[in-house]
C-alpha cells in the first residue's frame, strides 16, 4: 500500500468524526461539516514528507545535536548587529523541537517515550551534550554563546526549561541542581553522603527581594514592547515558582508570582484586551506569551472576552505577517482564553467560553482555509518551514543561529508551521481529540532510519 494510502487510512474514521460533530452540532446547520473537513483536507495539502530529509541533514552526529537550519549546518562563523562573531554549531533548544516534531506530527503514535521510538545511541549522546552544558550555577552554557547568555535572561532561562523538560523525559538528571527546582546528581550524592552540595544554585538578582523584582519590572514596556518583554518574562516562570516556594519556607510575606500578576493587570488596556492600544498580531503576541502567569496561578484573565476577540480577529487580519508566530499565537490565545475562562470564570466565564467556540465552530471553514494562506508564504524548500516569510530567524533567543538573510527554512518555524498551528486549529474548534495525524508510524520508520544512517556514517 501507498504511504499516502496508509495515511489517509489513519485518518479515515478522524474526518468522519470530525463532520459528524460539527454536523451534531445543533447551532450549526446540517452539511457544515463537509465543508469543515474539506478545509482541513486541504490545509493537510501543504505538508510534505520531505521534510523528513530535511530534519535527518541538520543532525550532527558527533556533537550529538540538531543544527538550527541549514545555514547553521554550512558555515562555521556568524557576525551580529552588535559586531562580534560566534561559532555556529548545533544546540539544546533545536534538538528537543527536533524530537517534538515526532511526536506532534503522529509518528510516535502508542510510543510513550523517546527511548521507545529514538534510537538509543542517539539519546545517549544528546543526554551527555545537555549534562556536559550544565555549569555549577544550574545553568546550561552552550559552546558557541558561553558567558553571552548571562545578559540574555530569556536565552538563559529557555535552555534551563528545555534542557530540564529533556532530561526528565528520558530519565536522566542534571549534573547540579537548578535554578529552576530539579534537583542534580551532585545534590543526590551529597545527600546520600549528609553533605551539603559543593554547588550553589545561583539565583538572579533581580529574583531575591520584592524590592529588587518591582525594580525590574519597571524596566519593562508593555505598552509598546509587550512581545519581547513578556518573553523575557514567561522564559523565567519555572524559576519564579521555585523562588516562590523557597519564599514559602523562609515564610516570607509576599510571592513573586502574585506580583507579577498585579503588576500586569494594572497595565491591561480594556480597549483590546491585552497591552497595546492596538489590536494587532504583535499585542496577540505579547498576552500570548504573559497570559500562562493568571493561568499558573489561577485566575481568571481581565478583559478575556475583548482579549479573546482581539485574537479571533488576527486570525484573519489583512496586516502583514513577519513572523510565522503571527497566525500560531492568535489560536494559541483563542484556545488558552478559553482554558482561562472555563476553569476560573466560575458559570458566566464557562457560558462566554462556549459562546466563543460556537462562533468559532460556526466560521471554521474561513478561518482553517485563512490560516493555510497565511502559512504558505512561510514554506520553504523540503517540506519546512521559515520563521519570517522570506527566511529563517537569524537569533534565537537574540543569540545567533542561522546566517542573515538565507531563504530557508529552520527547526523552531517548522515545528510550528506542522504541529503548534495544527494542534491549537483542533483545539479551538473543540476536537482536539479528533486531529487527524500528520504523518504515522510507518514514516516513524522512515524517519529513524534516516537518522541511524546520519549515526553510522558519522
Amino acid at each position: 500500500m501507498d504511504i499516502k494510502e496508509i495515511r489517509e487510512k489513519y485518518r479515515r474514521d478522524k474526518w468522519r468524526a470530525i463532520e459528524d460533530s460539527f454536523d451534531g452540532d445543533p447551532a450549526l446547520g446540517r452539511g457544515h461539516g463537509r465543508l469543515v473537513v474539506d478545509a482541513l483536507r486541504d490545509f493537510y495539502s501543504i505538508y510534505s514528507d520531505e521534510v523528513f530529509e530535511w530534519f535527518s541533514s541538520l543532525y550532527d552526529p558527533t556533537v550529538g545535536a540538531f543544527y538550527y537550519s541549514p545555514s547553521a549546518r554550512d558555515n562555521d562563523t556568524v557576525t551580529d548587529r552588535r559586531g562580534r562573531t560566534f561559532p555556529l554549531l548545533p544546540d539544546a533548544e533545536s534538538t528537543c523541537q527536533a524530537f517534538a516534531f515526532a511526536r506532534g506530527s503522529g509518528m510516535m503514535e502508542g510510543v510513550e517515550k523517546p527511548i521507545e521510538f529514538f534510537p538509543r545511541e542517539l539519546l545517549d549522546r544528546f543526554t551527555a551534550f545537555v549534562r556536559g552544558m550544565q555549569r555549577e550555577n544550574g545553568y546550561f552554557y552552550h559552546p558557541q554563546w558561553g558567558d553571552a547568555i548571562d545578559k540574555q535572561l530569556n536565552r538563559r532561562a529557555r535552555d534551563l526549561v528545555w534542557c530540564g523538560k529533556y532530561l526528565e523525559a528520558v530519565g536522566a538528571v542534571p549534573v547540579y541542581d537548578t535554578p529552576s527546582g530539579i534537583k542534580g546528581e551532585k545534590s543526590a550524592l551529597a545527600v546520600a553522603k549528609e553533605e551539603k552540595p559543593k554547588a550553589v544554585v545561583a539565583t538572579p538578582e533581580h529574583l531575591l527581594s520584592k524590592e529588587a523584582f518591582l525594580s525590574y519590572l519597571g524596566t519593562l514596556d508593555m505598552a509598546n514592547r509587550s512581545y519581547h518583554h513578556g518573553n523575557e518574562l514567561i522564559t523565567q516562570l519555572s524559576q519564579i515558582t521555585a523562588r516562590d516556594k523557597v519564599l514559602s519556607e523562609q515564610g516570607a510575606d509576599y510571592r513573586l508570582l502574585d506580583i507579577v500578576v498585579d503588576w500586569l493587570t494594572e497595565q491591561i488596556n480594556p480597549a483590546t484586551g491585552h497591552w497595546h492600544a492596538e489590536a494587532n498580531y504583535y499585542g496577540v503576541n505579547g498576552l500570548l506569551k504573559t497570559l500562562s502567569f493568571f493561568n499558573t496561578k489561577g485566575v481568571l484573565y481581565p478583559c478575556a472576552l475583548r482579549a479573546a476577540k482581539s485574537a479571533a480577529c488576527a486570525i484573519v487580519s489583512p496586516e502583514p505577517m513577519t513572523g510565522i508566530v503571527d497566525i500560531y499565537n492568535a489560536w494559541w490565545v483563542f484556545g488558552n482564553l478559553s482554558y482561562n475562562l472555563r476553569h476560573f470564570g466560575g458559570e458566566e466565564g464557562n457560558a462566554i467560553a462556549e459562546s466563543l467556540k460556537t462562533e468559532v465552530r460556526a466560521s471554521a471553514p474561513a478561518l482553517i482555509r485563512r490560516s493555510a494562506e497565511k502559512l504558505l508564504p512561510f514554506r520553504k524548500a523540503g517540506g519546512s518551514f521559515s520563521y519570517c516569510p522570506d527566511m529563517s530567524s537569524p537569533t534565537s533567543q537574540d543569540m545567533p543561529v542561522a546566517i542573515y538573510g538565507t531563504p530557508e527554512g529552520d527547526i523552531n518555524a517548522t515545528g510550528i508551521g506542522h504541529n503548534g498551528a495544527r494542534k491549537h486549529i483542533f483545539n479551538c474548534l473543540g476536537i482536539g481529540e479528533l486531529t487527524p495525524p500528520l504523518f504515522v508510524k510507518e514514516d516513524g520508520v522512515k524517519f529513524v532510519g534516516m537518522l541511524e544512517e546520519r549515526l553510522k556514517n558519522g
